[in-house]
């Protein structure tokens, strides 16, 4: 599921409206967290995720799934552990599928993407992800008050 109008790889949706189910996350932790995660629906566009590579692209996250909307992926692999729910698993044998179990660890430094990204995400859509860092991030992270100008083309107005 895309987010967006433009580069796919920029951001992407670890929602099960993107066809993933997260095995454990801490709704309310405001730090970089390892989730477990399956693709449970791949015509929901589980592998926009990885257009491009998924280090660095910003992911919204579910409602249950930490305490921001916006994470960037800090890196992805297959997880040790391939274990899945019973009904996660009752789910993926009705569709003939074989669960593969993924870990992907997360944060909340931006700061850390490309600064190409960021000028593409700025000026082009200014109330996506950055918005979100400027309110909820500032709000609920860091605490750290945010950049008075993140580009010469935002207004943050």
């Amino acid at each position: 599921m895309r987010l967006q109008d433009g580069a796919p790889e920029a951001i992407s949706d670890i929602s099960q409206a993107a066809g993933w189910n997260i095995l454990g996350c801490d709704a309310t932790s405001t730090e970089s967290q390892v989730i477990r995660l399956v693709c449970t629906k791949p015509e929901n566009g589980c592998d926009d995720l990885f257009l491009g590579g998924a280090q660095n692209t910003i992911v919204r996250l579910p409602d249950d799934c930490a305490a921001a909307p916006f994470a960037r992926v800090v890196s992805t692999q297959d997880d040790e552990d391939q274990s899945v729910p019973d009904l996660i698993m009752a789910e993926l044998f009705k569709r003939d599928m074989q669960p593969k179990v993924l870990s992907l660890e997360f944060d909340y430094d931006f700061g850390k993407m490309s600064a190409s990204w960021v000028q593409w995400l700025v000026p082009t859509h200014p109330l996506t992800v950055l918005q979100a860092w400027r309110s909820d991030l500032y709000d609920r992270c860091n605490n750290e008050p945010p950049p008075t100008a993140l580009h010469p083309g935002f207004s943050s107005a």
